[in-house]
């Protein structure tokens, strides 16, 4: 499992938030492939929200086609937690005219890409186990066994493009996860040592 190291610069999201009942779910982690459960299709706020969010960025959505979906902030009192499902405003009229009813979240810093393997476009099933499959050999395997830890001051997010259409790939589809990362102590140590480290911003 070799994932794609980036810095990403800054990624405006508008969307909106749904309250899921349903308690410690912190992070996308905690509930892997949440759009695909039957708690959240029970919300019908999947076709809503992509409707609407279509319809407000068209500017946008003609340069860059992407769903971006968090999952966060529980509350331990009502037991319930916050999707956000958002779309990349990257159009400037479109970030200039967010409407005031729509939560925004700018994306940004080092992250490590991964991505899912591919699956027939029609199958919701398949798709669904490949994605919660990536996220428990994130968490579980690649993370720990790496020279990065997880950023908790970040949001970890699934990233949904044409890949997820199934136009490509011979009727296949996959999609991206976005964890946010920062590189261990002990890894930055070692590579200061060896003459890698030209920015010494470590904190």
């Amino acid at each position: 499992m070799n994932p794609y190291i980036t810095e990403i610069t800054p990624i405006t999201v508008a969307g909106t938030i749904t309250q899921i009942p349903l308690s410690n779910v912190n992070c996308h982690a905690d509930i892997p492939a949440f759009f695909f459960s039957d708690i959240y299709k029970e919300t019908e706020a999947k076709e809503t929200n992509t409707h609407n969010l279509k319809l407000h960025f068209k500017k946008s959505n003609v340069i860059k086609h992407c769903e971006i979906l968090l999952c966060y902030d529980t509350d331990p009192h009502k037991n319930e937690f916050s999707y956000f499902f958002g779309r990349a405003i990257v159009h400037q009229d479109d970030i200039q005219n967010i409407p005031s009813d729509l939560k925004v979240v700018v994306l940004n810093g080092l992250y490590a890409i991964f991505t899912s393997q591919l699956v027939p476009a029609r199958k919701d099933d398949q798709y669904e186990i490949a994605i919660k499959s990536l996220w428990h050999d994130i968490m579980n395997k690649w993370l720990p066994n790496s020279e990065f830890e997880y950023d908790n001051t970040r949001k970890d997010f699934e990233y949904y493009d044409v890949k997820d259409h199934g136009q490509f790939f011979n009727g296949n589809k996959q999609m991206d996860i976005y964890i946010p990362i920062k590189q261990k102590k002990e890894a930055y140590d070692d590579a200061e040592k060896k003459g890698f480290v030209f920015v010494e911003d470590y904190e």
